[in-house]
């Protein structure tokens, strides 16, 4: 695509598979008491108490809602603001996650480059929040509803379902989770739909959409507007940090992911893959170990029991040096699926690090015990074993790893050609009994070490 001064016409940018994801998070944003209202934000006008008919609060919202297009995904969004001949836009940050170059699409089919200036990290269903900025005042402001939403109120949903701009679906607010910040409602999120507005009959903003559970019909989840405003009122734009991905959530104790994590007791397996499949793409890619983490994140709220999304996750944090994170990884993720020898291979190569080679030795074994051609398990025992004393069983191991792969693994020669050398002069000198030198019959013999 062409783009020239910040102003696009709609090609055929991309048609990515589209997901709105259901983005359980495990964490919150800490409270340290009420955040304090950004000055330059000046507040939403307050919501008219007046009621619109489903097809006038289309007309009045739709020049405010957007199409996010990214390289990597696609969503919704919204106009929050208008500041300083800027445009802000409210979307999810799983949308704009990984993301070289992202556009918005306008209701008129004009599209603008955008740029991210605050990103919540999609750490957390709460701080699944991005605000992007265009050039130029565009667009509508949707006002956000500064009071708490009502269970049993109307509301509707816009955005992009799987490409399709601008659609519209209609429910109402089936209940309040985690003290009224996620919203839950029977509207349909569908595919695409990430990151735009739930919007009520007087035409606020009362959430953001963030997840849809395609297993399950009516279970829909929102950020609130309280939740959004709190974030937006992060940005400053008279003192924009410098680096705003992967800084701005944090995270509290254990007793509150729990109770966050509560109100979705199964997650889509489906919806999950999704980001499997993206992790499996950046797997082993030297710098892309944080964006993997991220989106290892998205898919175990997506889906808690997916054993792959911890192994996807447990090899991050291992390329990131933090072994005991990749330990804790792989143990869930072995009580899971107790069957993956990845699994037991890998948690292996982390004990190793650690020098807990005993450990590690049991792993391999268990790796190769379920995949008994895993060359690579035979490698990586035959090196715990030669740290822990066992030199006869390395060579063992490593001979055994050659014949399977048919790879030369000439370090392992040399150590086990010196050594049997050693043991060669040793016995020659009288220093090596008969007995001990037929117990290691491959030490004192010359054999030629398997190619």
């Amino acid at each position: 695509m062409e783009c020239q001064a910040l102003r696009c016409r709609p090609l055929d940018f991309m048609r990515s598979r589209l997901l709105a994801p259901l983005v359980l998070g495990f964490f919150t944003f800490a409270a340290s008491g009420t955040s304090v209202q950004a000055a330059w934000w000046n507040s939403s006008p307050d919501c008219s108490k007046k009621q619109f008919s489903s097809a006038e609060l289309t007309k009045r919202s739709k020049p405010g809602v957007v199409v996010v297009l990214t390289d990597k995904a696609s969503g919704s969004g919204f106009v929050v603001r208008h500041i300083k001949n800027q445009t802000l836009i409210l979307t999810n940050s799983h949308v704009i996650t990984g993301a070289k170059k992202v556009l918005v699409q306008w209701p008129d089919g004009n599209q603008d480059r955008a740029s991210v200036v605050l990103d919540g990290g999609a750490d957390t269903t709460l701080t699944d929040l991005a605000l992007l900025k265009v050039q130029g005042k565009e667009g509508s402001v949707l006002p956000l509803k500064k009071d708490q939403i009502i269970v049993g109120a109307d509301v509707i949903a816009l955005g992009a379902p799987k490409g399709l701009a601008f659609s519209l679906t209609k429910g109402v607010i089936s209940s309040l989770r985690d003290e009224a910040r996620i919203i839950q409602t029977d509207t349909a999120i569908n595919p695409g739909s990430s990151g735009g507005p739930l919007i009520n009959k007087s035409g606020c903003v009362v959430g953001v959409n963030t997840l849809g559970l395609r297993d399950d019909v009516g279970l829909n989840f929102a950020i609130s507007s309280h939740t959004a405003q709190r974030f937006i009122d992060k940005y400053d734009p008279d003192n924009p940090p410098s680096v705003y991905q992967d800084n701005q959530s944090v995270a509290v104790n254990n007793l509150e992911r729990e109770r966050e994590s509560s109100y979705v007791d199964e997650g889509s397996p489906e919806a999950a893959q999704e980001y499997i499949d993206r992790l499996n793409k950046l797997f082993n890619v030297s710098g892309k170990e944080q964006e993997s983490i991220k989106l290892a994140n998205i898919a175990l709220r997506l889906h808690k029991n997916s054993a792959l999304a911890y192994v996807y996750r447990a090899n991050a944090k291992y390329q990131l040096k933090n072994y005991e994170g990749s330990i804790d990884d792989l143990d869930i993720s072995i009580k899971l699926d107790p069957n993956n020898a990845y699994a037991y291979n890998n948690r292996g190569l982390a004990k190793y690090y650690l020098k807990g080679y005993t450990g590690a030795i049991s792993d391999y074994t268990k790796a190769i015990k379920i995949k008994p051609d895993f060359a690579d398990a035979y490698t990586n025992r035959g090196k715990a074993k030669e740290l822990n004393n066992d030199l006869k069983g390395a060579c063992a191991d490593w001979r055994k790893a050659s014949r399977l792969d048919g790879k030369s693994r000439p370090w392992a020669k040399n150590k086990c050609d010196s050594n049997s050398s050693n043991r060669r002069r040793d016995q020659k000198e009288g220093n090596v009994a008969d007995e001990v030198c037929e117990e290691y019959d491959h030490m004192c013999k010359r054999r030629k070490f398997a190619n």
